[in-house]
């Protein structure tokens, strides 16, 4: 009988829960012997193909626990049914990996603010010893830093496990998550993480790599249940990343510290390289408020504009509060664009003038680095950072969409083992 598109991908669904799929084949097909597919496929009815314009997602989809494209093409050479050969050869098609690489951008110092060269970079698996990384514009051996960024493909619907071997210093993030973190000089060792991957979805990937001194080595691997260990290879790899549906700013705190000037936080011993605590805010916002008395908050991280325009900052606290934003990704140019030293109430951005910065123009999709001082006294506490994007005629929190978390620029912090994945339970 003849079905059409949504029966037939109805009784493909059904025929997956039964453990088969739901094609005419005239008999049992060929499969890769220890393939989600073997044993599994029942010839129940001829299939249509797919209407012009129907996206590979679908494809993906149903398809998905019999990914190997081999099979998929050995099935439609096997199949009585034109239609389903058709499609079994479109899926085989939306399985295929095209992948380049990841996106190498290469600094000229150790805190990812003179890029020097960007290239496309097959995989990462370095061993660049005492020597100038070749094919770049790095100056000097021994102190460099390297970004690589662009999304991962998993081959399966599991957790993988991701491997970074790096000497020295290094983070990476899977799916815009932090997995991987060593911020001091070490010499060659393996740090773990884990994520969930989906059988042919790509996830955003970052990693970063600090060389400060004597050789430089860095590779990423993956393993999973179903996959060996090794280099991602070249065809699991991409570019080019997504946008991600959320991000974060870093936020470090100092504890017992007298008085409402953010000066005895700056000027203590433990500042910057020592916080009491680290911790990600997925908003510009503090997490509580009246938390408690004595303490300095530093919050580091970036902007990164959804649209380009004019745009302007606000901020709220209790007792004060200093936001600075950089003119590019760089801290250096970093400059005060707005401050209260008066307790304001809770999100209340028009206490005084100084709470409100001039129009500053952003640029869509450009970093920009942004740090703000709280510093509390006694009684209540808290803070909030706002903007008018353009167009908007009331200030809103800075949401996660729009915020990044900072590099690997930053020093041992007094729990070095800690924040050292190799060291968690």
């Amino acid at each position: 009988m003849k079905l059409s598109f949504l029966a037939w991908l109805f009784a493909v669904r059904t025929a997956r829960r039964q453990g088969g799929v739901a094609l005419e084949c005239g008999s049992l097909l060929p499969l890769v012997v220890g393939s989600p597919a073997a044993g599994g496929v029942h010839g129940v009815c001829e299939a249509e193909a797919l209407p012009h314009g129907r996206s590979f997602g679908v494809l993906r989809e149903v398809f998905g626990p019999f990914r190997q494209q081999g099979w998929l093409r050995r099935a439609a050479a096997g199949c009585r049914s034109p239609g389903a050969a058709a499609l079994l050869l479109l899926a085989s098609s939306a399985f295929a990996q095209t992948g380049t690489g990841l996106t190498g951008k290469y600094y000229d110092n150790t805190t990812f603010t003179t890029a020097v060269t960007t290239r496309t970079d097959a995989a990462v698996n370095f061993d660049f010893g005492t020597a100038i990384p070749s094919g770049t514009a790095i100056t000097a051996g021994d102190t460099y830093s390297i970004a690589w960024s662009g999304q991962v493909e998993g081959a399966f619907s599991e957790l993988y496990t991701f491997f970074v071997t790096a000497d020295d210093g290094a983070r990476l993030w899977v799916n815009d998550e932090l997995i991987v973190e060593r911020t001091f000089a070490q010499g060659t060792g393996e740090m773990r993480g884990q994520t969930r991957l989906k059988a042919g979805r790509r996830a955003n990937v970052r990693l970063e790599f600090i060389q400060q001194t004597g050789a430089a080595k860095v590779k990423l691997e993956w393993a999973s249940a179903s996959q060996a260990r090794q280099v991602i290879p070249t065809i699991r790899l991409y570019p080019t990343t997504e946008v991600p549906n959320g991000g974060a700013v870093m936020r470090e705190v100092w504890h017992g510290l007298a008085g409402a000037s953010t000066s005895t936080m700056t000027s203590n011993a433990n500042y910057p390289n020592k916080p009491a605590s680290r911790e990600f805010l997925t908003s510009f916002e503090c997490l509580a408020k009246d938390w408690e008395d004595g303490f300095g908050t530093r919050v580091t991280g970036f902007i990164r504009a959804p649209v380009s325009g004019s745009y302007t900052f606000a901020v709220s606290g209790d007792e004060v509060v200093q936001l600075y934003l950089s003119t590019d990704a760089t801290s250096a140019n970093k400059a005060l664009i707005a401050s209260t030293t008066t307790a304001t109430a809770f999100r209340d951005f028009a206490a005084n003038a100084s709470q409100t910065s001039a129009a500053r123009t952003l640029v869509a999709g450009q970093r920009y680095y942004v740090e703000l001082l709280h510093k509390e006294d006694t009684g209540a506490d808290h803070w909030s950072v706002g903007w008018k994007q353009p167009g908007d005629a009331a200030f809103s929190i800075i949401p996660g969409t729009a915020l990044m978390m900072p590099g690997t620029d930053l020093a041992t912090p007094s729990t070095a083992n800690y924040f050292n994945p190799e060291y968690r339970s």
